[in-house]
């Protein structure tokens, strides 16, 4: 059985993931970061920020600490999407939000 300690230690999963820009560490949301999100979809219009909406809760530092706010995503959606699509790709699925990670998940 995990102690509290073990439990609050377990630290964060990421991964590298390059683009032609350069690489970006790309990390599993926090459930404060997930909160943020679903709550964001439940407030209105995310028409042509959702991929920016998940670069800003899910690319970090190498310690994890979040990269960007929330003042953040406009410019991000103006990145092009050659930028946005594979941080955006390794974040679904690290965060089992891909297609896939959704069947296998419900095969399970």
């Amino acid at each position: 059985m995990l102690t509290r300690e073990q439990i609050l230690g377990a630290g964060f999963r990421s991964e590298v993931v390059s683009t032609r820009i350069g690489d970006m560490r790309v990390r599993v949301m926090s459930g404060a970061a997930r909160e943020l999100f679903e709550a964001s979809l439940k407030d209105g219009d995310t028409s042509g920020t959702i991929r920016a909406r998940w670069l800003r809760l899910t690319v970090c530092d190498d310690a994890g600490n979040l990269l960007f706010t929330d003042a953040d995503i406009p410019e991000l959606a103006r990145l092009d999407a050659d930028v946005l699509i594979p941080p955006f790709a390794a974040a679904l699925r690290i965060n089992g939000m891909a297609p896939e990670s959704v069947e296998q998940a419900e095969k399970n």
